[in-house]
């Protein structure tokens, strides 16, 4: 919008400073008659004698947002634009927010270049005929149904730029994807990373599997050795901070429940792959909570498995983690290493670990929502890259990061389930409530986090 200095008109009583007005004669000029083209003479007069001509420079303002006038604008000449982009020229009537009601304007307008309007009130015009009425509201209807047409024609352009956008993005990052598998970089890096350990990928794969009963997971977990270990060596670390310690799978299983403690595996499994530095462990802390809860909104939507998002919670960071590992090895290559396609890397790991595809083409995927309709996403992992993407985002309003509007955020959320709901709400009325009664489970930075609020 250009630069202007604010000088007020007050449209009701003249002070000296404002734009003066210049007085028209009871004969209508040859413009009237251009102006409002099919009145009768008898009808014009009467309009042309009741219209207060107003003069403003470039600059001037016609009227402040939140100024009460009960007055309808008409453009002589020069240009005029309003706060919210709408420019109005010769012929064109510039409205009150609410001509018939309280007359409050909801935005500024002001002259672009220097100009003639015409000021009536709405005393004014409903003590005309109303014929004189009539025309003029033909006029403004006519006006306003040309400019809801233009509007469209702009809102059709600019959904077809972005379909257009999101086409060339799209392409760019699937072109992307494909070069980046090509190389060997992506099996050379892989070969670096410790295997999860096998009972960990079984545990995973029954759980995942349908046809595997509950109490088949629960004697996998008990009766596995390398996954007692994990258990015991997480559940009694700072990280739970609990009272007792836990010194068995049946009484963690007793004083958690079995979702939390297959969590507390999978969570143990993945730390031991990676150094124990404090850039992991910010990285791994946050994979932890989101995965709380992707855990909860699984829950709360009752779609997908919770223990499964549980898991892409933990996962979701997995590229992130390796580029880390690289880095840590290879300090000088950190620059190279930053420009790896981070979500393609930890899928191809966990490719690498035979993790199911529903798994690896999620976490593949999972970046998507950023800038791709859901439609774009293939069908078999669309509700899991949907419920992992709220989450991210729940975990970012819990930790009052600040959030960009979302591009497709609606779109998603209707994917899970979750039409019309605002991501503030959905974290306090139903997220936080189900993380709570779970607490003896959580982290303790989650925790934490929770009694903070």
């Amino acid at each position: 919008m250009l630069n202007r200095w604010k000088q007020t008109t007050d449209l009701v009583t003249k002070s000296a400073n404002a734009p003066q007005a210049t007085y028209v004669t009871s004969a209508p000029p040859s413009e009237a008659k251009m102006l409002f083209e099919g009145l009768s003479t008898t009808h014009l007069v009467a309009l042309w004698k009741d219209l207060e001509p107003i003069q403003l420079s470039a600059g001037e303002v016609l009227f402040e947002s939140g100024s009460v006038d009960h007055s309808l604008f008409i453009v002589l000449d020069g240009l005029f634009e309003s706060d919210e982009g709408e420019f109005f020229s010769y012929g064109q009537w510039i409205l009150g927010p609410n001509f018939d009601l309280e007359g409050t304007h909801h935005t500024c307008v002001y002259a672009v270049k220097s100009g003639r309007i015409l000021r009536i009130s709405r005393q004014h015009l409903m003590a005309l005929s109303v014929d004189v009425q009539l025309f003029v509201l033909r006029q403004i209807q006519q006006q306003q149904s040309h400019r809801l047409h233009m509007n469209t024609v702009k809102i059709r352009e600019l959904v077809h730029k972005q379909y257009r956008l999101e086409e060339a993005l799209l392409s760019a990052k699937l072109a992307e994807r494909n070069e980046f598998l090509k190389g060997d970089i992506v099996k050379q890096v892989i070969k670096r990373v410790p295997k999860l350990p096998v009972s960990s990928a079984e545990l995973l794969n029954k759980l995942i599997d349908e046809k595997t009963t509950r109490s088949e997971v629960v004697d996998l977990a008990k009766n596995d050795p390398t996954l007692t270990s994990i258990l015991l060596k997480t559940i009694n670390s700072a990280q739970f901070n609990l009272s007792h310690k836990v010194s068995d799978v049946t009484h963690a299983i007793a004083l958690l429940g079995f979702e939390s403690v297959y969590q507390i595996i999978m969570a143990g499994s993945i730390k031991q792959c990676f150094p124990d530095t404090l850039k992991f462990n910010e990285i791994y802390i946050r994979s932890v909570e989101i995965s709380h809860i992707a855990f909860a909104l699984s829950q709360v939507t009752g779609l997908g498995k919770p223990a499964e998002m549980a898991t892409l919670g933990l996962l979701q960071d997995m590229g992130l983690l390796v580029i880390e590992l690289l880095t840590s090895i290879n300090p000088k290559l950190g620059s190279v290493f930053e420009g790896m396609n981070t979500h393609v890397m930890g899928a191809e790991l966990l490719r690498a670990w035979q993790l199911p595809e529903r798994v690896s083409g999620t976490i593949e995927y999972q970046d998507f929502p950023e800038f791709a309709h859901p439609e774009r996403i293939p069908d078999g992992i669309l509700q899991r890259v949907a419920l992992l993407y709220v989450a991210r985002l729940a975990w970012q309003v819990l930790h009052q990061e600040d959030i960009a509007d979302p591009l497709y955020l609606k779109e998603y959320l209707s994917v899970v389930g979750l039409k019309d709901v605002r991501l503030p709400s959905l974290l306090k009325e139903e997220l936080l409530p189900k993380l709570r009664l779970r607490q003896g489970s959580l982290p303790a930075s989650l925790v934490s986090r929770l009694n903070s609020l």
